[in-house]
């Protein structure tokens, strides 16, 4: 399938992420990863507030929907000081919060903002009516504490909202992420397919890729106007530290290549398959691939945790080879 790699021009005159080129590339899922305060969460609610579309607003925790939920510290409150507008916030569903156009003094609602962790209160609710679904912050911080797989919670609410709109001839449910560049071994990228792929793009410097099979458009913020101008700001000349590697550079977490060697197949005996990934036995210990040299039984992740204790240990600390760099990066995200 052909797939579109380029470097383009994505930035407004102000410096800004221009969300007209963005949305123009028709993809359904589109993900965006930048430095901070490159306008992706403001740009991204223009676009679709100018769209007229009605749409969903996403995070991973109930306790951040709480924040953005008060007219304080809206989302919109940016837009509404810029350009006028009045959009406001109350409660819609439950623990999920709606979004009003109170501009010409009709409250209307426009776009709900709920919760991965409390998206429970969405199942019955006709949502036939929402085109996009904005997940903000799709990458957690380190700090953030996930329970479960975000990525797999994801598609289950994408395929909740989603209902059978395609089966229908609607056009399918859109959605842009976007997110900083916190860890490249996001559930996200894990479950959507996407590791390779941002790792060839992160090694070849390519700051956007369409790939058309998966309807799928990726965005690296690399070279930010914005991001350059804030780096000779009083904040970012007085760190220096990942932090700002990733604030400003959108740099993610360097992997340890330590571990890497890729060996050949005679050298290998298979043991057990889980999801993408291979394990082999080789003279010296463990061998994981995200290859299938050969063919070996397979296991969800949790029951090789339960049989395999000391694979995942070994795992833990850093006791067994690698094929390559998605390899590691990937079991490190599973175990």
């Amino acid at each position: 399938m052909q797939r579109s790699d380029q470097n383009m021009k994505m930035y407004d005159n102000k410096g800004y992420l221009d969300f007209h080129k963005v949305l123009i590339n028709g993809a359904t899922f589109t993900w965006i990863v930048g430095g901070r305060g490159t306008g992706k969460t403001f740009g991204a609610l223009k676009a679709i507030l100018e769209s007229g579309k009605k749409f969903i607003y996403l995070r991973n925790l109930k306790s951040q929907i709480e924040v953005v939920g008060s007219n304080t510290f809206s989302p919109f409150k940016p837009l509404n000081d810029m350009f006028g507008y009045n959009i406001i916030t109350d409660t819609a569903i439950k623990s999920i919060k709606g979004f009003y156009d109170d501009t010409n003094g009709e409250k209307t609602l426009i776009g709900l903002a709920c919760a991965l962790s409390s998206f429970s209160s969405l199942r019955g609710f006709d949502a036939s009516d929402y085109d996009y679904i904005l997940f903000d912050e799709f990458i957690p911080k380190p700090d953030e504490v996930i329970r479960g797989n975000y990525g797999v919670q994801f598609i289950d609410f994408y395929e909740t909202v989603s209902r059978n709109r395609e089966l229908q001839g609607k056009e399918p449910l859109k959605v842009i992420g976007t997110a900083n560049s916190n860890n490249i071994g996001n559930a996200i990228f894990i479950e959507f397919g996407l590791l390779n792929k941002v790792l060839q793009m992160i090694k070849k410097g390519k700051t956007y890729s369409k790939i058309e099979e998966k309807e799928t458009a990726l965005f690296f913020l690399k070279d930010s106007p914005i991001s350059k101008q804030k780096a000779n700001t009083a904040l970012y000349k007085a760190i220096s530290s990942d932090y700002s590697e990733m604030a400003l550079s959108n740099i993610f977490a360097q992997v340890d290549i330590r571990n890497v060697k890729s060996l050949e197949f005679n050298q290998l005996r298979p043991l057990i398959q889980v999801k993408e990934l291979y394990i082999y036995y080789h003279n010296d210990g463990i061998y994981i691939s995200n290859h299938g040299f050969m063919k070996m039984p397979s296991v969800t992740i949790d029951n090789f945790k339960k049989s395999y204790r000391d694979i995942c240990l070994a795992i833990l600390f850093d006791r067994v080879l690698y094929e390559n760099t998605e390899s590691k990066i990937i079991t490190q995200a599973y175990i």
